[in-house]
């Protein structure tokens, strides 16, 4: 059975380093990334 397969099915999951790295990149992204777009959207009327 493929790993994807196995995932889908529940019996196997996702490693700590993998959960880690998609917390900090969530965080950063959010933080960051998302963060640049607030000054432009508030000139444009978004609160």
């Amino acid at each position: 059975m493929a790993e994807i397969q196995k995932f889908q099915a529940g019996t196997v999951g996702l490693g700590m380093e993998t959960l880690n790295f998609l917390r900090d990149w969530l965080k950063h992204h959010i933080q960051e990334s998302d963060k640049a777009y607030s000054a432009h959207l508030n000139s444009h009327g978004v609160t």
